[in-house]
């Protein structure tokens, strides 16, 4: 038994599961099932990361903080209140309640697992991957769009073949790829699942300088061009509407993290700040709205109002605890799923409330907090990028899910390693 714990804290396994986790959702789109499980691989990583994190906590106990245990304490209340108590008593369907909270409740993996990155050299080795596959598949969008507007024919030939090498279904029944001529101007959209992370490499385009150039262009430049060029490439409204989030708020970042001393309260208003902004969104949700500014499309914009007008309905018969999760409004987008809605950031709010909602921050706010290195300027560019990439994933998710997947548990989690790495970091300078 003791063998088998000290190859369980080997930190190269830890960290190859990770890259193996961070590639599925790079990789596999929608994720593919492993025959002899039933269940997408990605699970499994995820599963056995969670259980050599426990094993590595357990083992490290005594050097844990007495705050921990609050925040531990915090966030089990959270999950038992409203993944259990209050879906029994709303809806009565635990099974929903722990399917739709599953990967939300997967972020508390992070609350045993601080010291993750403590080991640099393989947090190096995730940022290295993600840069260089975000570079890759940046190029792969644009290439994929000019492609397809130089020969439109082969549009039904090359989605087949990239539905059937990433996706779980194909034709109509295709989840996460699509190539679709998607305006009436026949722009292509290029878009898969993991799309979404591109917004990631936003980031790193501008934390590390470096005075490596192709051409007259430095690196972190092309990059940046790269990226914005996919973003544009996938015409999806949410992800050009995070990218133009980020470039707008990152310098007013910059500037507020250079100036501002913060503390837990300022850290507890900045996490809650772009969830309140995010409905300033709510005018956008009327077809009409999108229409007059060019970006309407008649199926999807229709669907989005009706969600929207059903979940504030259910939002208002419990505006403080919610209904918690797995409940659903009176529209059903999906019967298989009812607890799942596009509109990710109301759902959210209609199944936790304003009360769950403030919970939730407050408990992540005494999570980073306890990185605070007061005084210290060293990480600044680092983490006013960080915040414009948590407040470009928040504004994101306000037209689709990401929120309630795994796209969206690695995007978070990757934002949170991330921070404890360049505090890590500034600390040791």
């Amino acid at each position: 038994m003791s063998e088998m714990i000290s190859v369980l804290l080997d930190k190269k396994i830890r960290y190859g599961i990770f890259l193996l986790f961070t590639l599925d959702l790079l990789l596999l789109g929608a994720g593919k099932d492993l025959p002899a499980l039933g269940i997408s691989s990605r699970k499994v990583f995820f599963a056995l990361f969670a259980m050599i994190s426990i094993v590595v906590f357990v083992a490290e106990y005594s050097s844990r903080r007495l705050t921990d245990a609050a925040l531990f304490c915090g966030a089990a209340i959270f999950l038992l209140v409203w993944v259990v108590l209050i879906p029994a008593l709303t809806h009565g369907n635990i099974s929903y309640a722990v399917t739709d909270a599953t990967p939300l409740a997967a972020l508390a993996i992070f609350l045993i697992s601080t010291e993750f990155t403590r080991y640099t050299v393989g947090w190096i080795w995730v940022r290295r991957l993600m840069m260089t596959f975000l570079c890759a598949f940046a190029l792969l969008h644009i290439a994929l769009y000019v492609f397809l507007l130089l020969y439109p024919q082969m549009q039904g030939s090359v989605s087949d073949l990239f539905q059937y090498a990433l996706d779980v279904g194909s034709g109509d029944d295709a989840r996460f790829v699509f190539f679709t001529p998607s305006l009436d101007n026949g722009v292509y959209r290029i878009y898969f699942g993991s799309s979404f992370l591109l917004l990631i490499g936003l980031y790193f385009s501008v934390t590390r300088p470096t005075n490596v150039r192709i051409g007259w262009l430095r690196l972190e430049y092309v990059m940046a061009l790269l990226i914005l060029g996919a973003l544009w490439a996938t015409n999806t409204r949410s992800l050009m509407l995070g990218a133009a989030t980020f470039i707008a708020l990152y310098p007013f970042c910059l500037l507020f993290v250079k100036k501002v001393e913060q503390s837990y309260w300022s850290i507890f208003l900045l996490l809650a700040l772009p969830i309140v902004c995010s409905f300033l969104l709510v005018p956008t949700v009327d077809p009409t709205t999108l229409q007059l500014i060019g970006l309407g499309r008649n199926v999807s914009d229709d669907v989005r109002s009706v969600q929207f007008a059903s979940l504030f309905d259910a939002f208002k018969n419990s505006p403080l605890f919610g209904l918690g999760f797995g409940s659903n409004a009176t529209f059903i987008r999906a019967q298989d799923t009812p607890y799942a809605y596009e509109l990710s950031i109301v759902g959210l709010l209609m199944k936790v409330g304003t009360v769950g909602l403030l919970a939730a921050c407050a408990i992540w706010a005494g999570v980073l907090d306890t990185f605070r290195s007061p005084g210290n300027t060293r990480a600044a560019r680092e983490v006013a990028a960080l915040y414009a990439l948590y407040c470009s994933f928040v504004i994101s998710c306000f037209y689709n899910p990401y929120i309630f997947g795994f796209f969206g548990t690695f995007f978070l989690l990757f934002v949170l390693y991330e921070f404890s790495y360049v505090m890590r970091g500034a600390e040791n300078d």
